[in-house]
């Protein structure tokens, strides 16, 4: 069986009040990554990205502006969440 933790973090995007975050720390035998779940309350649609830990930790992305940056470089479906 697998041994699996998983803990995160959530917030209201100030930027965009309909904009719901969850960060979690997804840690098991296959992986390890940061992974965001970005809800909007108003559209209703859910989209989660995973960042790998490796990069995560090497590039400090405790800072949500970091986090992100990573996205939009790494995603091409990534909602800009600065223009309301």
């Amino acid at each position: 069986m697998e041994n699996k933790k998983r803990f995160g973090w959530g917030f209201i995007n100030p930027s965009n009040d309909s904009e719901n975050r969850v960060y979690y720390f997804d840690i098991s035998n296959e992986r390890a990554v940061l992974e965001i779940e970005v809800y909007n309350t108003e559209s209703g649609v859910l989209k989660s990205y995973d960042v790998p830990f490796d990069d995560a930790w090497k590039n400090k992305f405790i800072n949500i502006n970091n986090i992100d940056d990573y996205i939009k470089e790494k995603t091409n479906n990534y909602v800009d969440t600065d223009n309301n």
